[in-house]
């Protein structure tokens, strides 16, 4: 997959079909949990309504937001295809067997329209690409009359990152789009976080969450709104979810480590010799000994360790 310089906000997948194309994008999902997908068919010679171009209009648009980056992948279902759109100065091959990717950023509203540019088969001539660049304000309706009212923002992946910093950008466009990214695309996802934190929260666990003054959730938020653009943003969600996520795990097995010890026969004579005060502080503390313990393990490898080095 080629390189992408910038971080993009939406990612779009373009699929070439003999004779159509496919389209993903894959940070939302449609009522029945898959990415929200469509397919794009060329109108008809004696179909176009008035205004429509021959051979060019097509029935579904891709629709975009303006002045936001976007990340293109393009792949073939069948045979090589090349999505191009000249206006947008983009032309990216479909070859089989990979996934190749361009960057786009449309710096006015309009329709830009397209062709496939590689020779696919007899009707090369009618796969035609229409991109049309809306507003911000007016993209996440476009997108929710396209997928319906279930069309929701999917939790993002769990990326390492390693990058070191993130050097802060004097560029007013980058707090827009992060803005806009918030309120139109992460806004849900910050709704579960928030629900899933509270749940945390109200269970019986000893020492989980960690107990703070504030709360988990106000310290939580204050790491967002430090973000600085939307790829900024994207990297301390993921590490938020990520640590939610074990904290969550860790529940779970203290509560199946409290059920255990309570049906020791010999639990008060274990309590007696135990340094804790009750059985969910013992829970707790063999939790944290174990993952400091995996922690260890896990550092050792990172450090050049290779699995062969421990047979």
């Amino acid at each position: 997959m080629d390189e992408v310089v910038v971080d993009p906000a939406i990612t779009i997948k373009a699929i070439g079909h003999q004779w159509y194309w496919t389209y993903e994008y894959s940070d939302y999902n449609s009522g029945d949990e898959q990415s929200l997908t469509f397919d794009s068919y060329t109108i008809p010679e004696d179909d176009p309504e008035l205004g429509q171009s021959r051979l060019l209009e097509v029935d579904n648009r891709v629709v975009v937001p303006e002045k936001t980056h976007l990340r293109i992948i393009v792949t073939p279902a069948d045979v090589p295809h090349s999505w191009a759109v000249p206006s947008l100065g983009v032309k990216c091959d479909a070859v089989p067997g990979r996934l190749n990717q361009t960057s786009i950023s449309v710096q006015r509203e309009g329709v830009y329209y397209g062709q496939c540019s590689e020779i696919c088969g007899t009707n090369h001539a009618f796969m035609p690409i229409v991109v049309e660049a809306v507003s911000r304000k007016d993209y996440g309706s476009r997108l929710l009359r396209r997928g319906g009212n279930a069309l929701i923002p999917t939790t993002p992946t769990i990326e390492f990152h390693n990058n070191g910093p993130v050097e802060e950008s004097s560029s007013s466009s980058s707090s827009e789009e992060l803005a806009t990214f918030r309120n139109v695309i992460a806004a849900n996802n910050e709704a579960e976080l928030y629900s899933r934190i509270t749940f945390l929260e109200n269970q019986n666990y000893y020492g989980l969450p960690p107990q703070t003054p504030r709360g988990v959730w106000a310290i939580v938020r204050e790491h967002f709104d430090q973000a600085i653009h939307v790829g900024h943003y994207r990297r301390i969600y993921d590490q938020e979810l990520l640590e939610l996520q074990i904290l969550e795990v860790k529940g779970a097995l203290q509560n199946r480590l409290h059920e255990l010890m309570l049906s020791e026969p010999n639990l008060p004579r274990i309590l007696e010799l135990s340094p804790y005060n009750n059985i969910r502080e013992h829970a707790f503390s063999f939790i944290e000994d174990s993952t400091e313990s995996v922690s260890a393990l896990r550092h050792s490898f990172s450090a050049g360790y290779h699995v062969g080095d421990f047979d």
